[in-house]
């Protein structure tokens, strides 16, 4: 099994070693790239198709792996049609699919935690499933007909937590290091082969990768590596407890194995409950901007967390295997661990918790970090279907209920472009409205936006930003002489 493992690891790490260049030039070619600005922490342009290049490797040492399977003694057929290894690797190929046309389109949330769902319930048809959940000391917990339900929440919400913490350079590919370690040890004591070699693949990956995604990052995961490596820690515990005696019991080290993640992702929901906004809107208050606010470097957030990582899968893997005095010192190491975790990132109440610049002036805020990227890409449309990508990107993020631009012509104001938040319901914030008139060289142009807000005027900075980004609209995109470097026939808007 060691030499089998071993090989499954060397071949992921020269597959990604070969591929992750090719993926880094590939994605600045497509523009599938990071913008420095808004939320982005970069200062430059970074491919954001690190996760084809894992997806890759990986995919391609299991085509080596099955050229070579009588040289290393695996019946690959045998593991196929025993092991629930197929629907684990669709359901991983539609992850990073999904996460692949996000990369590329910007897709909404809504819409991704759909297929996200419906992957999961997949998994659980067919076989992939968690019944019950041992507890260290405690015992096992039968799930009964809560187990489709609990399947669902574990697969999708490692998923977005992977992502969540796919923040700064190095960080997720660290912690997800660390976690593929944690489920090679649990496969190793449950006595599950292949689980045990995909696992050793995926950290070959993650490995190697981790050397160009190290500050200062020359790529970046994006959500096709982030979706696709959640999937995996995932889909390899679920795969390991189903495939265990008896089937389906789902350790509880596999949690702990992912906790930094899952505590972001909870303090995440908490947050956005607490201000009242919806649950796909992006914020800087992430554990790793906590400590980044805090003057820590990007090498010593990663090191910092990997760290604590290593921590809760060494209790993790004690509170398994060990006797009941190790079992209990590692559920308190556990504690310990979480809390030394909230006192370093300055959480120790709600009252931390709760961002102030989320309440509010939430949208002055979103504008301003926005603003930068958006000006970058407005520069470098080559056609209107792009810029109204840009401006529908634009109303999204900064959480606009209405955007909407109108060219006078005739008399007559006729509608360029608009865009309405669909999602939006009532609420007892006011509703601020603004409009600007920018006329140029005979073109008089409106620009109508709309927002929700806890105060009952517009802020000084809210309007002079908005007023500045309207007249930049103007100029990139209408004004009939500009100089663009795509061609201005092309940029015209026409009526």
């Amino acid at each position: 099994m060691w030499i089998n493992s071993l090989s499954c690891f060397v071949l992921a790490a020269i597959f990604c070693s070969l591929l992750t260049p090719v993926f880094r030039s590939l994605g600045m070619k497509m523009r599938i790239y990071s913008v420095p600005g808004g939320r982005n922490i970069n200062k430059s342009p970074i491919s954001r198709l690190g996760g084809a290049s894992v997806f890759f490797s990986f995919i391609m040492m299991l085509c080596v792996i099955f050229f070579i399977k009588d040289a290393i003694n695996w019946n690959l057929s045998h593991v196929v049609h025993q092991s629930l290894l197929v629907p684990l690797l669709c359901g991983a190929a539609c992850m990073w699919l999904l996460g692949l046309l996000d990369d590329i389109w910007d897709m909404r949330a809504r819409y991704k935690l759909l297929v996200q769902i419906a992957v999961a319930v997949g998994m659980h048809s067919f076989g992939l499933k968690i019944q019950a959940i041992h507890f260290p000391i405690l015992g096992v917990l039968d799930l009964g007909d809560y187990s489709l339900l609990f399947t669902v929440l574990w697969i999708v919400g490692t998923i977005n937590a992977v992502n969540f913490i796919d923040g700064i350079d190095g960080l997720c590919s660290s912690v997800a290091l660390c976690s593929f370690l944690g489920i090679f040890c649990l496969a190793m004591f449950s006595g599950v082969e292949t689980a045990v070699f995909i696992c050793s693949a995926m950290a070959g990956c993650m490995l190697v990768f981790l050397i160009f995604n190290f500050q200062p990052a020359s790529i970046f995961l994006g959500d096709s590596g982030a979706y696709f490596l959640g999937f995996m820690i995932a889909g390899l515990s679920v795969f390991i407890a189903s495939r265990s005696s008896p089937p389906g019991v789902f350790h509880f080290a596999f949690i702990v194995f992912m906790i930094i993640p899952l505590i972001d992702t909870g303090l995440a929901i908490l947050r956005r409950l607490l201000v009242g906004i919806q649950m796909s809107t992006p914020d800087r208050e992430h554990l790793h901007h906590k400590l980044l606010e805090k003057g820590y470097t990007h090498k010593k957030i990663m090191a910092t967390m990997s760290l604590i990582s290593l921590v809760f899968i060494i209790a993790g893997v004690a509170a398994t295997i060990g006797n009941r005095w190790q079992t209990t010192i590692a559920v308190l190491t556990t504690a310990v661990a979480v809390c030394l975790l909230l006192y370093i990132c300055d959480i120790n109440s709600l009252r931390k918790l709760k961002p102030k610049y989320m309440t509010g002036v939430t949208n002055a805020v979103l504008l301003k970090e926005y603003a930068p990227s958006f000006f970058h890409d407005l520069a470098r449309v080559a056609d209107w279907t792009q810029a109204r990508k840009i401006l529908d990107d634009f109303s999204r993020n900064t959480d606009m209920r209405e955007v909407k631009i109108t060219r006078l012509k005739n008399g007559i104001h006729e509608v360029v472009w608009s865009w309405r938040d669909e999602r939006y319901t009532p609420c007892r914030r006011s509703q601020l409205c603004k409009t600007y008139e920018v006329n140029h060289s005979g073109a008089l142009c409106q620009f109508y936006f709309c927002w929700t807000s806890d105060y009952n005027h517009i802020q000084n900075d809210t309007s002079a930003l908005l007023e500045v980004i309207s007249k930049t609209i103007h100029q990139s995109l209408i004004k009939p002489e500009n100089n663009h470097e795509a061609s201005s026939e092309n940029l015209k808007i026409k009526a």
